[in-house]
C-alpha cells in the first residue's frame, strides 16, 4: 500500500489525502496545518477532512431511522459490520444499507475532482483496509494507517513539526 501510494504520487495524476476524523489523536504533537503541509510535501494535491463524509450520508441515515420498523445498526464501522457478517448473520438485515463516511468521501472527491483523481484515506483502523477491498466502486484507491503515513514521512526525511501550517 505504501509502494502503491508512492507510485500514485509519482504518476502525475492528482492524488488527494483524506484524513479520518481521528487524526488529531495520533498526530497530537502537530498542529493540523503542519500535517497538511507535510502531506502536500509528499505530493498530495489536496488534504481533506474525512468527517465531511458523515455529512454527505447524514440525510440518508436520518431517513432510514425515521422510516424503519426495526432496530438498526450503523454501517460506519467496518469492524462491526464484519463481526455481524461473520458471527451474527441474522442481524445483517439490521445494518443500515448506506456506505460508510470513508466510501462516501471517496465518491464525493471523485465526483467533484474527476474519476482520474486518486484517493488515499488515512485512518487509525486496519479494518478500513478490509472495507476498501470489499468495496467495488473504486471510491478509495488506498487506505493507509497513520503509522504507515508517519513511516513514509520519516523515510522521505519530512519533519512535520518543522513545517509552517497549510489549511485543510
Amino acid at each position: 500500500r505504501m509502494v502503491r501510494t508512492q507510485e500514485m504520487l509519482a504518476s502525475g495524476d492528482p492524488v488527494v489525502a483524506v484524513l479520518d476524523s481521528t487524526f488529531p489523536a495520533f498526530f497530537h504533537a502537530l498542529k493540523p496545518g503542519q500535517l497538511v503541509a507535510a502531506l502536500k510535501s509528499l505530493g498530495f494535491c489536496e488534504v481533506l477532512e474525512g468527517a465531511y463524509g458523515a455529512r454527505v450520508i447524514a440525510d440518508s441515515y436520518r431517513e432510514a431511522l425515521r422510516t424503519s420498523d426495526r432496530p438498526l445498526i450503523s454501517s460506519h464501522c467496518p469492524a462491526v459490520v464484519d463481526l455481524i457478517e461473520r458471527h451474527y448473520p441474522k442481524l445483517v438485515q439490521n445494518i443500515i444499507p448506506i456506505v460508510s463516511p470513508m466510501i462516501a468521501m471517496g465518491r464525493f472527491v471523485k465526483n467533484i475532482l474527476g474519476e482520474d483523481t486518486r484517493v488515499v484515506y488515512l485512518n487509525n483502523c486496519i479494518a478500513a483496509k478490509f472495507e476498501k477491498q470489499a468495496e467495488t466502486s473504486g471510491a478509495i484507491d488506498v487506505v493507509l494507517t497513520y503509522q504507515e503515513i508517519d513511516k513514509l514521512l520519516k523515510n522521505r526525511g519530512i519533519t512535520p513539526s518543522n513545517m509552517s501550517e497549510m489549511p485543510l
